[in-house]
């Protein structure tokens, strides 16, 4: 589950984190990415948004977590999970509701918007499953597996959205589970699977289900710190490979996304030539050895470039690993040729046209990456190779 921060922890002094100099001057607020549009009655913490004029409030606390929400104009409300003593919050747990009654929002059962995804990385893993659903013949029970799952935001917009897709979710934190549940709109239905545990235990274990199109990786293994030892293991890889059918016959490879949010290059790069290298130290079939598999970055370009991000304001990327035919209808800035750019949004539309709502899901980060800037609008192939 990755973290952006919100406010500036207590015992910061001024003057220091998300906020110093001028890298800070198109957020002023100590906020998030997300929250730029919320103005500062409104931020986390502060005396105005705990007191009961504020639009935005905390609904519960349990343990380490907290659920907020924020209104909206037009009877919108936006609800998100903290983490840490409302020092953190979960960008990527953000999602809108109607409210029945505008001058109430709790006092109705709430109608969330599943028509949309807040959180940038979860938009691009929403696109990935929208490519590899076009690229199939026929369509059937075809599965996506999320390690990861906060507060459910991506599972619940697919499983909304396109009907022939059932949804693995392992979360570590059974208090996220149960928060999704109670304040994020999550219930049991047959396409949906809950698992409490450890992801990568869960992958080795060889608990994915079968015809798994994506496995998305939406834990921030690469932030700050070396990730586990066992994400990056030949047992791991070897076994999430298998999960999105390489080898496996009568399937064809489908993609792993990593939420790289605060990785270096160091750490992109290790964790692509690992995956890389394992999924071909496996004995696989013919058809595999005719898919080229290769690993790019989306990551920020344009306006959203700082010169200087730290632990509290990460760098977000996004690593997407796959075969190469797919992962290249993003890559709109491969070529400053025109008749380039137009072929490759040509190629991505035509995918799209048959999984239309990934143009809902995942527009705000569409749009950023034809316009060329945003925080994951470049699109960058890494030089970790295919090693067959």
């Amino acid at each position: 589950m990755a973290v952006t921060p919100v406010a500036r922890p207590m015992d910061e002094p001024e003057g220091k984190g998300c906020c110093s100099g001028s890298e800070g001057s198109d957020n002023n607020f100590g906020l998030p990415f997300l929250f730029e549009e919320d103005s500062d009655d409104e931020r986390i913490g502060s005396p105005a948004a705990t007191s009961p004029e504020s639009k935005t409030r905390i609904l519960e606390r349990r343990g380490n977590w907290s659920v907020v929400e924020m209104r909206k104009p037009a009877g919108v409300v936006a609800r998100w999970i903290t983490c840490g003593g409302l020092s953190a919050a979960l960008d990527q747990t953000r999602v809108e509701y109607l409210a029945d009654d505008d001058t109430d929002p709790a006092s109705s059962s709430p109608r969330f918007l599943r028509d949309r995804l807040n959180a940038g990385s979860h938009q691009v893993m929403a696109l990935t499953v929208a490519l590899l659903l076009a690229r199939l013949p026929k369509r059937g029970a075809e599965t996506v597996c999320i390690l990861g799952g906060g507060g459910l935001a991506l599972p619940l917009a697919l499983l909304a959205q396109e009907p022939a897709l059932k949804v693995q979710v392992v979360e570590l934190e059974t208090d996220a589970i149960e928060l999704a549940k109670e304040y994020f709109g999550a219930k049991h239905e047959p396409r949906l699977s809950l698992v409490a545990g450890d992801a990568l235990e869960f992958v080795i274990s060889k608990q994915v289900w079968p015809n798994t199109l994506s496995l998305a990786i939406d834990i921030d293994f690469l932030r700050g710190c070396p990730p586990p030892p066992l994400f990056l293991s030949a047992e791991f890889w070897c076994s999430a490979w298998e999960a999105v059918g390489l080898g496996i016959p009568d399937a064809t490879a489908g993609i792993i996304s990593l939420n790289a949010i605060g990785a270096d290059e160091e750490g992109l790069n290790a964790v692509a030539s690992t995956a890389l290298r394992h999924a071909h130290s496996r004995s696989l079939k013919e058809v595999d050895r005719k898919v080229e598999l290769a690993a790019a970055v989306l990551e920020p370009q344009g306006d959203k470039v700082r010169s200087t991000w730290t632990a509290f304001v990460p760098r977000p990327s996004i690593l997407l690993i796959g075969p190469r035919d797919l992962l290249g209808m993003l890559d709109e800035g491969h070529s400053s040729s025109s008749s380039s750019v137009s072929s490759s949004v040509s190629s991505l539309e035509t995918a799209l046209s048959k999984a239309p709502w990934a143009k809902s899901l995942s527009g705000p980060f569409l749009r950023d990456l034809e316009q060329g800037s945003g925080l994951l609008a470049r699109f960058r192939w890494l030089e970790a190779t295919d090693p067959k």
